[in-house]
């Protein structure tokens, strides 16, 4: 039905942030990784706007359009708080379906948002962290993710990117996380993709899931370029994909 809200997407308070440590190689991050005493708050949100407030502009910008982003994906994204808002101390990215075409001229029947810190953010290593309530269903898939900001320059998958989370709608137990970059050996891509498995009566599986990841090395883990040190920049969407 035209306008019927499918599923949102809810980060909960105080769930995206970034905590910054000095580089004392991958062996030291690894061991502190757990230890509060050696993070320091570089960044967060927590999404305590008035409710139906947009997200905070100085914060977040957004990827607007329909053009299926290289994953053949079904809807058009855009920056109206109808797909992206605050409720609650939380941003709510919403899906409807509904007859839309952006600016681009691509008409779509399903609307979404896809957020990101491009130009307002953007840090080499660290720890990032969100708490983030899933959508479940057929042809959902949100994400929680990294690219190297200097994508505009360089392109994808040269720039590099992180998934820390990518959740498939009808597989709600699941978390995907994966590289991109290129290879060391060609310039072909060269992805690595693990999943984590939740327990039945888990956050995920109910619906919720905390994700984190710790970034040691900047988002071109597999790439010939990486020791370069590329800053990365957060992004969150949700998308429609049959």
């Amino acid at each position: 039905m035209r306008g019927s809200l499918l599923r949102t997407l809810a980060l909960l308070a105080a769930s995206c942030v970034l905590f910054a440590a000095g580089w004392r190689g991958l062996s030291a991050a690894t061991d502190r990784h757990n230890d509060a005493s050696e993070w320091t708050l570089a960044w967060s949100d927590e999404f305590s706007g008035p409710d139906g407030s947009a997200p905070d502009s100085s914060k977040w910008t957004y990827d607007i359009g329909g053009t299926g982003w290289g994953n053949q994906e079904l809807e058009t994204y855009t920056s109206r708080r109808q797909n992206a808002q605050i409720r609650d101390g939380n941003l709510v990215i919403a899906a409807f379906e509904e007859n839309f075409t952006g600016p681009d001229g691509v008409a779509r029947n399903f609307t979404s948002a896809r957020l990101k810190t491009q130009y307002r953010f953007a840090h080499a290593y660290g720890r990032f962290e969100a708490r983030i309530r899933l959508p479940k269903g057929p042809g959902m898939w949100p994400a929680f993710w990294l690219l190297g900001d200097d994508i505009d320059r360089v392109g994808w998958p040269d720039c590099g990117e992180i998934d820390i989370m990518e959740n498939v709608g009808k597989e709600p137990g699941i978390n995907h996380g994966s590289l991109h970059a290129p290879s060391f050996l060609t310039e072909a891509l060269s992805p690595m993709t693990s999943i984590s498995m939740q327990p039945s009566g888990s956050p995920a599986s109910s619906g919720s899931i905390s994700t984190t990841a710790t970034m040691p090395l900047s988002p071109k883990l597999t790439g010939p370029r990486a020791a370069s040190g590329s800053s990365t920049i957060l992004s969150l969407s949700f998308l429609i994909w049959l």
